[in-house]
């Protein structure tokens, strides 16, 4: 799914469009420049600026079970919490556990929106609303 990240610059514009845009930040208008240690673009709706905007990939060099890069988009609002996030790009092997890129989709579209930074991480499966499990495995949900 998506292309390779480019090396040796930021990612966030190269996955960033306005349908991933409305997923991670609903109403946003616009989205500043990329830039930062950490490098990240603030998020706007008018002149206010809402959170800001970052790939994983920039920031973790994140990596699937593949060892190949695994890149989502994610947005935080002024106080830390998580707005959204969307899946653009992996090479991961999904399909041999019954996984499909429509439940990377849903594992971000359904949380942890709204979890502060500094909340405590779940530690059971029942903690974590968003958790998603194959198609083979839907006696719970």
């Amino acid at each position: 799914m998506g292309e390779e990240p480019k090396t040796g610059g930021e990612t966030v514009t190269q996955y960033l469009n306005p349908a991933v845009l409305e997923i991670i930040f609903r109403g946003a208008e616009r989205v500043g420049e990329v830039g930062g240690i950490l490098p990240a673009a603030a998020v706007y709706k008018g002149d206010r600026r809402t959170g800001y905007l970052f790939s994983t990939w920039d920031v973790t060099q994140s990596k699937g079970f593949s060892d190949q890069p695994l890149v989502l988009l994610v947005g935080l609002d002024l106080e830390g919490r998580i707005t959204g996030a969307r899946v653009v790009h992996h090479i991961e092997p999904i399909a041999i556990l019954g996984l499909y890129d429509g439940e990377f989709h849903r594992f971000t579209d359904r949380g942890p929106r709204d979890a502060a930074l500094r909340s405590p991480v779940p530690r059971r499966r029942s903690e974590a609303p968003w958790v998603v499990r194959p198609q083979s495995d839907r006696r719970t949900q």
